[in-house]
């Protein structure tokens, strides 16, 4: 388990840096007018990152062994490199999200913009008076063009009695009402084109609001939707420093290498064995050995042969 917990830690650790070293990057790269400039910037966040990296197990290290002043250099440096991968991933996150966020409401602009123009073209159709087919109208002007009265009329271009301009106005009619019909047409192809573009741009949409999640936090908490949006853009970068530090911290720390289950008892260390102080080496031979004979004879010889 203690194994598992490590590894879970330096991946986190690691993941927090390659991304922050990333975002950070890609952010001041973009700064640069040319490319040196912006090898130049993405060097400067990287070797920014690497810092952030190790101060803080610098500075922990200083002040297990009092070096004060190396721990007050380090920590002025940690806190520089730190406010700059803060803005620069702020930065990064308020591009990335505003980018979205244009997106969506220009999507969103287009959608309401052809409802729009649909409406206006629905109300254009129920001004128009109602008309048969065209092909019904047509075939009866064609039935008044062969009548005697069409050539009495020259075409209905100078009606001189009132049969034939009755005829005429019959005929004007029946043009006006041909009109009609090829303008409710159009208006049909124009409207059914419309709803194939009007429902593939809601087909393709992704939402209903631009911002969703600001829009559902500023609705719970009952304020404007700007205010989240803003802390949820800069908690982004917050979150991805404060794991780059503070994970490596654990993942380097004696919080993890000296962990144990709950409940194993501590090994008892191995201590050496002291052996006991005698000025009578003989004698503690004895002691240990046991007394004999032999033993006894020599010890009497070694001191000359009696007391």
């Amino acid at each position: 388990m203690s194994i598992l917990i490590r590894l879970l830690v330096l991946g986190a650790a690691l993941l927090f840096i390659a991304v922050s070293t990333g975002m950070n990057a890609v952010f001041l790269s973009s700064l640069g007018r040319t490319p040196l400039e912006a090898a130049m910037l993405g060097a400067v966040s990287v070797a920014s990152d690497a810092a952030k990296v190790a101060l803080p197990v610098v500075i922990m290290r200083a002040l297990a062994l009092r070096a004060w002043v190396h721990a007050f250099a380090a920590t002025l440096m940690l806190i520089a490199v730190i406010g700059l991968s803060l803005a620069s991933g702020t930065g990064f996150a308020v591009s990335t999200r505003s980018s979205v966020v244009a997106e969506r409401e220009t999507h969103a602009g287009r959608i309401a913009a052809r409802e729009r123009e649909l409406a206006e073209l629905e109300q254009r159709a129920k001004t128009l008076l109602p008309s048969r087919p065209e092909a019904v109208i047509e075939t009866e002007l064609m039935g008044k063009r062969v009548d005697r009265q069409w050539q009495a009329t020259t075409g209905c271009t100078s009606p001189t009695t009132t049969a034939a301009r009755l005829y005429c106005a019959e005929v004007f009619r029946l043009r006006t009402e041909l009109e009609t019909a090829k303008a409710r047409t159009a208006l049909g192809i124009e409207r059914h084109e419309m709803v194939r573009s009007l429902e593939a741009l809601q087909g393709a949409s992704i939402g209903g609001d631009s911002d969703p999640q600001a829009a559902a936090i500023a609705e719970l908490l009952g304020v404007d939707r700007r205010l989240p949006r803003v802390v949820l853009t800069s908690w982004t970068a917050v979150i991805l420093e404060l794991g780059s530090v503070i994970m490596v911290l654990l993942a380097a720390g004696p919080a993890l290498h000296g962990w144990r289950e709950p409940g194993m008892a501590e090994p008892t260390p191995l201590v050496p064995a002291e052996l006991p102080v005698q000025p009578d080496r003989l004698h503690w031979r004895r002691q240990r050995k046991g007394m004999t004979f032999g033993t006894t004879t020599g010890w009497m010889g070694d001191h000359g042969g009696g007391r």
